[in-house]
Formats: C-alpha cells, sequence, structure tokens
C-alpha cells in the first residue's frame, strides 16, 4: 500500500483509497473516504462564509450562509454518526442546496459568483457521499471533491492548495487509528487562520451576531478536533434532523431553537459559553484514589508537537530567548547588594526556563507558557520596574513581554483563543477585596472536607492549584488598594484582578461540572449557572450560588 504521506494530489488519494479498500474492506474505506471529503471541505468553509458577507451578488440576490452551514453539519454528523435518518437528512438536504444558488444569468456569470457556486456544488457532493453505502462511490467522489476544494481553495489564496492537499495526506496517515475526526483541521500551520479571524470578528460585531453565535462555536470545535466527541452527538444529530421548515424561518430562528436544544442538555462544549470553556484546566476521575484530578487541556498540550510547528516556534523565539537571558543579567545587576528577588525577576525566569524547555523537548507546553506570560505581564504592571532596576532595564523589560506577547500570538492562537473571553471581563466599581473574601468563602469547602456535596475530592495537586490561585488574587487586590486611585496602572492592575477572578472562578466552575458523582438538583443548578456565564457578572452570581448551595449541603 502506497505511503499515504505522498499523496499530494487527486490520482494519488485515488490510487490510495483503492488500496484501502482492497486491504480493509469496503466499509472501511467508506469510512475514511467520507471524512476526508468532509475535512476538506470544513477547511476552505471560511471562504465561501466570507463571500457569503462580501459578495455583491450575494448582497443581491440574499443569499446567507445557513444552508451551507446546515449542509456542512449534516454531512459532517453522517460521515460520523451514520444512522439512517442522518443518512436520509443528508441526502436531502444536499439535493436542496442547489435550490438555494438560483439566480439571474449577469449574477451567474460573475466569477465570485461561479467559483462560490462551485464550492455549494461540491459541498453538496461531499454531503451526499456521507450517505451513500458505496466505498467504490465515496472513494471516487472523495478523490474529486478535495481537488474541487483545493482548486476553490487557490482562487482565493494560493498557498492554501498545497497546504490542502499537505492535510489530506496526513489524514490518510492517521485514518487507520480511526482518530482522524479527533485531529485538528490544520495540525500545522493554518493558512486561513487571519482569515477566519477577521470574519469571525466581523459576525461577532454585526447586529445579528446572536443569530451565529453558535456556528462559530461550532466551527472552533471543528477546527480543534473537538467537534465530533461523543457528548456531542446528541446535540448534532438533533439540529441536523431540524425540518425544513424550521430552516426556511431563517438564522434567528434556528438560533432560537439551538439555544433550547443546548439549554435542555447543559453538559458538553457545544453547551457551554466562550466564557465557561476558557479553562486553562480539566479534570478527570482517578479510580485508585477516588479523587478528582486536575490536568490540563490535551489540545493544547498536543497544540505544538508538531515538529515543522515546533522547529518554526523556536526559530521565532531564539532572539526572545537571548534578549530574556540579558534582560535577566542586567537585573540581577542592578539588584547586587540586595537579598531580595522581585516576582517580576523570577516571572522573567520561568518563561525563559519554559522557552528554552521547548528547544530541548518534543513539543512545547503551550499551556504552560501563556500561564507564565500572564504572570510575568502581570507582576510587570503591579511592581515598579524603573524603580527597581532603572529605566534603561525597565524598558528591556517592557520590550521583551511587547515580543513575548507577538510570539503567543503567531504560534499559540488556538491557547490564546480560547482564554480571551477572561481578557474581556471587568469588574467596573466592585471592591477586589470583597469579591476575592466570598470566592474563598465559596471555595473554602472544597479545600477542607473530603468530597463535600457529593462532590468527588480533589486532588493534593488541584487543591494546592486553587489555594495558589486566591493567593494571587489576594495579592493583585492588595495591590490595587494601595494604587493612586485614578492613575492607568490602577485600571492595569483591575484588569489583571478581573482575568484572574475569571479563571479561577471558571476552574471552580468546571470541577463541579465534571466531578457530581451522581445527579443531584443542586449540583444541576450550579453547573446550568456556569455554563450560561457570559459576563463578570455572572461569575459573581455563580460564586453566590455555590456559596449557598453548599452551605446548605455541607
Amino acid at each position: 500500500m502506497a505511503d499515504p504521506l505522498e499523496i499530494e494530489d487527486r490520482d494519488a488519494l485515488k490510487r490510495w483509497l483503492r488500496d484501502l479498500i482492497d486491504e480493509a474492506g469496503e466499509e472501511e474505506g467508506r469510512r475514511v473516504a467520507v471524512a476526508i471529503a468532509h475535512r476538506a471541505a470544513m477547511r476552505v468553509l471560511p471562504i465561501f462564509w466570507a463571500w457569503v458577507r462580501e459578495s455583491e451578488s450575494a448582497r443581491k440576490d440574499d443569499f446567507s450562509a445557513l444552508p451551507i452551514l446546515r449542509l456542512s453539519l449534516t454531512g459532517g454528523v453522517a460521515s460520523v454518526w451514520p444512522t439512517p435518518p442522518i443518512r436520509r437528512a443528508a441526502v436531502a438536504v444536499a439535493d436542496a442546496a442547489g435550490a438555494d444558488f438560483t439566480v439571474d444569468a449577469a449574477d451567474a456569470a460573475a466569477s465570485d459568483f461561479a467559483a462560490a457556486s462551485d464550492f455549494a456544488d461540491a459541498a453538496s457532493a461531499s454531503a451526499a457521499s456521507a450517505a451513500a453505502s458505496g466505498s467504490a462511490f465515496a472513494s471516487a467522489a472523495a478523490a474529486d471533491l478535495v481537488t474541487d476544494f483545493a482548486t476553490f481553495a487557490a482562487d482565493a489564496a494560493a498557498a492554501v492548495y498545497a497546504a490542502l492537499w499537505k492535510t489530506v495526506s496526513q489524514d490518510a496517515a492517521a485514518a487507520r487509528d480511526r482518530d482522524m475526526v479527533a485531529r485538528s483541521l490544520w495540525p500545522a500551520v493554518n493558512p486561513l487562520a487571519s482569515r477566519w479571524a477577521r470574519l469571525k470578528g466581523e459576525v461577532g460585531a454585526a447586529p445579528d451576531a446572536a443569530d451565529w453565535a453558535f456556528w462559530i462555536r461550532w466551527y472552533e470545535d471543528a477546527l480543534e478536533g473537538r467537534l465530533y466527541r461523543p457528548t456531542n452527538e446528541a446535540l448534532l444529530s438533533e439540529i441536523a434532523l431540524l425540518p425544513d421548515e424550521e430552516w426556511e424561518k431563517g438564522p434567528a430562528h434556528v438560533a432560537g431553537l439551538i439555544r433550547e436544544m443546548e439549554a435542555e442538555r447543559g453538559a458538553g462544549g457545544a453547551g457551554r459559553t466562550p466564557l465557561a470553556e476558557a479553562s486553562l484546566y480539566d479534570y478527570s476521575f482517578d479510580a485508585a484514589r477516588r479523587w478528582m484530578k486536575l490536568v490540563g487541556y490535551d489540545e493544547d498540550l498536543r497544540f505544538l508537537e508538531d515538529p515543522p510547528r515546533l522547529a518554526a516556534f523556536n526559530r521565532d523565539a531564539a532572539d526572545l530567548i537571548e534578549d530574556l537571558r540579558n534582560f535577566i543579567d542586567y537585573a540581577r545587576d542592578a539588584l547586587r547588594g540586595t537579598n531580595e528577588t522581585p516576582g517580576v525577576l523570577r516571572a522573567a525566569e520561568d518563561v525563559l526556563k519554559e522557552l528554552e524547555r521547548a528547544g530541548s523537548a518534543e513539543r512545547l507546553r503551550a499551556r504552560a507558557l501563556i500561564e507564565r506570560s500572564a504572570y510575568l505581564n502581570a507582576f510587570a504592571l503591579e511592581s515598579d520596574p524603573a524603580a527597581l532596576f532603572g529605566e534603561p532595564i525597565a524598558a528591556m523589560l517592557s520590550d521583551r513581554i511587547a515580543d513575548l506577547m507577538a510570539l503567543s500570538r503567531t504560534h499559540l492562537a488556538a491557547g490564546l483563543l480560547k482564554l480571551r473571553p477572561l481578557s474581556e471581563l471587568e469588574i467596573g466599581d466592585r471592591a477586589p477585596d470583597a469579591l476575592v473574601r466570598d470566592l474563598r468563602y465559596a471555595v473554602a469547602p472544597l479545600l477542607t472536607e473530603i468530597g463535600t456535596g457529593g462532590l468527588a475530592r480533589l486532588s493534593d495537586e488541584g487543591l494546592a492549584v486553587f489555594s495558589d490561585m486566591l493567593r494571587d488574587l489576594e495579592r493583585v487586590a492588595a495591590a490595587i488598594e494601595g494604587a493612586p486611585p485614578d492613575g492607568v496602572r490602577r485600571e492595569s492592575l483591575k484588569r489583571d484582578f478581573a482575568e484572574r477572578y475569571g479563571r479561577t472562578v471558571v476552574a471552580l466552575g468546571r470541577y463541579m461540572e465534571t466531578s457530581r458523582k451522581a445527579p443531584s438538583d443542586w449540583a444541576d443548578r450550579i453547573v446550568a449557572i456556569f455554563q450560561r456565564v457570559e459576563d463578570f457578572d455572572d461569575l459573581v452570581v455563580l460564586v453566590e450560588a455555590i456559596k449557598t448551595l453548599l452551605k446548605n449541603v455541607s
């Protein structure tokens, strides 16, 4: 059988799929072919979505992205969970999709419409192939469709053509392990990342942003390889099986139906708000010790395991590592004769160690680097580097933090994007010390009791992490209290406090969501509040609910 990593065009993919069918059987060949075609369509979906928003042809004929989003969702569900009702729905949606592109001859002749129409036709064929039972049809169609999607993307961005074929070969290499759908759509560099970020920002800022919020989350989950987790099957299947008359009522109506479905289900990434997803931590049950173990997200830890991506990161980090070493040396010289090492200097050393570790390891701990970078920035805000080291060295520190942020934006976008809702939180006129006091009161039962209120006990490491987060909040609250009342530094500290508070409360909510030993009314109420948090007010409400309910059950 040919090496899947050598697939680089239509003919090579056809040959490889034929060999796969001969070796692994009809059903396996069909499954792999359908998944490859669907993932290719999903990679270039942002180009079509942007066309709908920006094209004069689309505006003139009142096109919406909804039919193609429906088609993509239904085809994806059919490729992963091909029940008979889902297969029938995929065929029906694929047959109907072409009707949404009926326009006059002048518009049909426009080059941008022709390209978009080609994409719609290919996406329809992809959904239809997901519902087909024959492996020969599916495998032949997959090779043709991937070529169509690559050609469509190349019209918008030439670099995408080769990159898409590269990811197809990587999908094929992972196909036999049955984990293809658990991979990110672009395991290495996403050549459409900036286009997607711009589109997402435009959609999010539009008056009808609420109508598309689910679809933004849905595509983000697809990008990161978490869309087709078993916990999402029921929700995605229910959406796919919505009747035509519901879809025909438009994006706002469909968005309302999906919100109702999510509210009924509660759990699962597709049921959480972006803020509820913005956690550095998750939890897993350690059966031997009978406690909840705190872990970092697999997606974050896996983010820079790809050798070319890691090599690119290390190349870009080389100058920063040298500059950080210089800053640390100069800062230590400036502190000579003192016995104290300021927090900002320790934080800089921690960042340097993480960057150096990436150069000698096979993966970058993206989560750890994001966290250490945030600490360095916070220490720089809370202290007075110019008073500690002198103006020139303080300027060096400011430059290094800017370089670090630029490096993170370039290479750690997925992790930063997930955490972005935290950076948008604002405490307003609330007293930071009172917020910390209430939060410590809510967390106290977790830190002092074994399995409070039917929750599985948190591990010693997890308890230590929560204790550290609370101490950090207390330190920042004290710094706010000592800062000039109307100064820039006070406002920076308040933003830092809001982000740390959000990080702590979201981690607490995630713990309560995952650690329930059995269904209980009070825990379900807490989880329902947690999964719908959208702003700082909601976080405060969640803490108050935890305080009240834990007091009643402990």
